[in-house]
């Protein structure tokens, strides 16, 4: 054959009756995320002086309002029954993160998903105490 030659190749037709090896990879399902959102109001008592949110593998974010008294977040319920969040006086103290109920937004977002106990800033707050909250849970969906 020369360089000036075309060689013209006939195509080979296949067909494949019955074959164990797949051809294709599978293609993957999409995973989405579904966000679900829950509101809640917690009130603190004189019987009831902490709020508990629950330890939530699925909660996303949270936001957190007080409507009637300023609060303190808490990691912990030892914290929560710290001296500094319990003890009466005019200039609170808190250990933990102190949420004034001046706020004008919701305090926020919160993330993780441990156990968190809400605390009125001392007890001579009057009671009940009332504390808006918002939570989304991220729950996966195939």
């Amino acid at each position: 054959m020369s360089d000036s030659e075309h060689v013209t190749v006939e195509p080979l037709h296949v067909h494949l009756a019955s074959s164990a090896v797949q051809l294709t990879p599978p293609s993957p399902t999409p995973i989405r995320n579904r966000y679900a959102t829950e509101c809640r109001t917690i009130v603190l008592t004189t019987d009831n002086p902490l709020g508990e949110i629950p330890f939530d593998y699925n909660r996303d974010m949270m936001f957190i309002q007080p409507l009637d008294f300023d609060i303190v977040l808490c990691h912990s319920l030892a914290q929560a029954q710290g001296k500094g969040n319990v003890a009466a006086a005019s200039t609170p103290n808190p250990d933990g993160t102190y949420i004034p109920k001046s706020n004008t937004m919701p305090y926020g977002p919160v993330r993780g998903t441990d156990e968190m106990f809400i605390a009125s800033v001392n007890n001579a707050a009057p009671y009940p105490n009332r504390v808006a909250l918002t939570i989304t849970r991220c729950v996966l969906e195939p």
